[in-house]
């Protein structure tokens, strides 16, 4: 941790006394110059829902939490001038806000390391990047990626480190039954909730931690049922997919759209969080129509069914995968985990598979991993949280064909389909757990690949390397050549 963040102050909504509190969580900023008039439009409806109607002063117990990401490129993320845009905007708001860091907000050029970067982030907010806060009866919990450079695979991976992790554990343990909620930037794996499969389930970015035990944060929300709520952003989607709020367990996962014009579906969104003593009631707030939706009611004392909690030790063969692969093509066109979700219209869900969307093919290839072929990609999924973890090819053609070799190099015998008379998969998954190679066969010799097992027993590839250490090989060969 940096000196900066060990001195930094500790925001807070209100007591915890107070018998009710609100709370707006505003998702993926991404500031820039041109939208403004939507970002102070969307501040401004959002210190109306915190105000009391008839005085128009803020709310008891009222604050705001922004889930990272501040700045677009036009206003260089992550760099100083970047974190004081985002203050003076974030200042706007009348009541109390906390914020954590996102995948952006540590990519400043600025900075060499990622603490230099995270140490100036700390300064101009004069908060730590972890904190926990009260809101009435609720215990707000923060917390925040401490990598970009130094992030082994993708730059853009959230990572939460062991520091945090062991504070967090001693915050859930001390709540004892008071109910929590936790904000990170990124959803963690097995929430259930939807992912965007071609752009962050490929380049291993989708789940908090996804490189390092991405399972350690799921193992913490069984073990510690006083975990009602979960709000994540990253993805830049709306609100209205049944599966933008996903119940597993006594938690609630929610996806936290945007507030301005990055987003993927055309659509603007915050959500508002009201807590009492009883329960809560999560809304949706559309920014365009500026109209506010009640989306779940829930007590702190309701549960929801768990398919499969996370083992402590990884598993040689997922126990069901047969159940797996019909628990994930449930959850891909179920829209029940919203109460209130609206059509979608004419906004694209391009790219946003397993959700809406049922696989050509299902392949169990032990060690606890299915692989399933969606059009143009085979993504590889953790059968145990049913979970999308990586992309094994993508830009495939219909007629791309694939077999399964064993470590000799001989061929399975893997039937070509397993696809009922309508085009679906079965939920029956082929065979391939001898498989030590895929090999995908296309019309033009360039298009075919193979892909072997990696270190963890799956075979998904590593599409995006970090892209800072790569600039900085390149800055350093152009400098030798200079010379």
């Amino acid at each position: 941790m940096t000196t900066a963040s060990l001195s930094a102050r500790q925001p807070n909504f209100g007591d915890r006394s107070d018998q009710e509190a609100t709370v707006a969580i505003v998702g993926d900023l991404h500031l820039e110059p041109d939208q403004m008039r939507l970002f102070h439009k969307a501040r401004r409806q959002i210190n109306d829902v915190l105000s009391d109607e008839i005085s128009s002063k803020p709310l008891p117990s009222a604050g705001v939490v922004q889930l990272g990401d501040l700045g677009g490129y036009n206003h260089q993320p992550g760099s100083h001038k970047c974190f004081l845009t985002a203050k003076e905007y974030l200042d706007g708001f009348k009541v109390p806000y906390a914020v954590i860091t996102g995948n952006h907000d540590l990519e400043g050029n600025d900075f060499e390391t990622d603490d230099d970067n995270l140490a100036a982030w700390s300064k101009v907010f004069d908060q730590r990047h972890y904190w926990a806060l009260d809101a009435g009866p609720l215990l707000c919990i923060g917390l925040s990626t401490v990598r970009f450079r130094s992030n082994n695979f993708s730059a853009h991976e959230v990572h939460i480190d062991g520091e945090q992790m062991a504070w967090f554990e001693q915050q859930l343990q001390q709540a004892g039954n008071r109910p929590v909620a936790v904000f990170t930037h990124a959803p963690i794996m097995g929430s259930g909730i939807k992912a965007v499969l071609n752009v962050h389930v490929k380049n291993r970015c989708a789940w908090v931690n996804q490189s390092s035990d991405p399972k350690a944060l799921m193992r913490l929300v069984h073990t510690y049922p006083c975990i009602k709520l979960w709000f994540s952003g990253h993805y830049h989607l709306s609100h209205d997919y049944g599966d933008s709020i996903a119940l597993v367990g006594s938690c609630a996962f929610v996806n936290t759209g945007v507030i301005g014009n990055g987003t993927r579906d055309g659509c603007r969104h915050s959500r508002i969080l009201a807590v009492n003593g009883e329960g809560y009631e999560l809304s949706t707030y559309d920014h365009e129509e500026g109209a506010q939706r009640c989306d779940l009611r829930r007590q702190w004392t309701e549960s929801a069914p768990v398919a499969s909690a996370p083992s402590t030790t990884a598993a040689a063969n997922s126990p069901d995968n047969e159940q797996a692969v019909q628990d994930i093509e449930r959850q891909a066109s179920s829209l029940q985990a919203c109460t209130a979700a609206k059509e979608i219209g004419s906004h694209s869900r391009s790219g946003s598979s397993p959700s809406g969307q049922a696989a050509l093919q299902w392949y169990d290839i032990g060690r606890g991993r299915l692989l399933a072929r969606y059009p143009g990609l085979l993504c590889e999924f953790d059968a145990e949280l049913r979970a999308p973890m990586g992309a094994v090819f993508v830009n495939m053609e219909p007629e791309d064909t694939l077999s399964f070799l064993d470590s000799d190099g001989n061929e399975l015998n893997v039937p070509s389909s397993s696809s009922s008379s309508n085009g679906v998969a079965n939920s029956r998954a082929l065979d391939c757990r001898a498989a030590d190679t895929i090999a995908l066969h296309s019309s033009l010799p360039a298009n075919s690949r193979r892909a072997q097992r990696n270190s963890e027993g799956g075979f998904y590839q590593i599409f995006q390397p970090n892209k800072w250490r790569l600039r900085k090989e390149r800055e350093a060969q152009a400098a030798a050549h200079a010379r």
